[in-house]
């Protein structure tokens, strides 16, 4: 993949992070972020897509064995328990990493190596046009320590000026057109309007 233009780039992982944040709020975890569940609207908008993984608990959760796709997860999604604490933004670093340089952040000839380098070394390369807030914030995102990484919020209030403001609907606001085609797919409503 080219990489994309710094505006572009800050103004698709500022919406990641506006969304991530609001599933957090809502106890959800997505646990597939990825290239791939990334959407785009006519206008370039961010939306993200596929809840099929996610699961909802709240902090102090462990989550039990592995879930999505490896190359973005968590260091510490090679272990069999994750914390909810440890996990929940892991995943959305390396999508920031990816969505930003271009590439995947712990790259490796083989799996092997892959796994080497996420697991013992945390080795990754800051390509060359990434300098200053933003190569700090990718060295602080990496980092092997997940205490020492930032949080959804701490990301927002970096320097890099990542406040991207989105226009996040209601909880009690609700769709009848989605709800419509929900329940023509099985789905019941009410649940779903329970749950909002």
């Amino acid at each position: 993949m080219d990489r994309l233009k710094e505006e572009r780039s800050q103004k698709i992982s500022g919406q990641q992070v506006s969304a991530i944040k609001y599933c957090h709020d809502h106890d959800v975890i997505h646990q597939d972020l990825k290239l791939q569940n990334i959407l785009l609207d006519a206008d370039g908008n961010m939306k993200l897509g596929d809840f099929g993984l996610a699961t909802r608990c709240r902090a102090g959760t462990v989550l039990q064995g592995h879930c999505g796709t490896k190359s973005y997860s968590p260091r510490t999604g090679t272990e069999r328990r994750l914390r909810w604490e440890e996990g929940r933004c892991a995943k959305s670093w390396k999508l920031f990493y990816f969505i930003t340089t271009g590439h995947h952040s712990f790259r490796g000839s083989t799996l092997k190596e892959s796994k080497r380098n996420i697991i013992t070394n945390g080795t990754y390369d800051i390509p060359a046009h990434i300098l200053g807030q933003l190569e700090n914030l990718i060295h602080q995102m990496l980092t092997v320590a997940s205490d020492r990484r930032p949080s959804i919020e701490d990301l927002q209030q970096h320097l890099w000026d990542m406040k991207y403001e989105e226009n996040i609907p209601s909880d009690t606001n609700s769709d009848s057109s989605i709800l419509d085609i929900l329940a023509g797919l099985g789905f019941n409503a009410n649940a779903i309007l329970e749950s909002l």
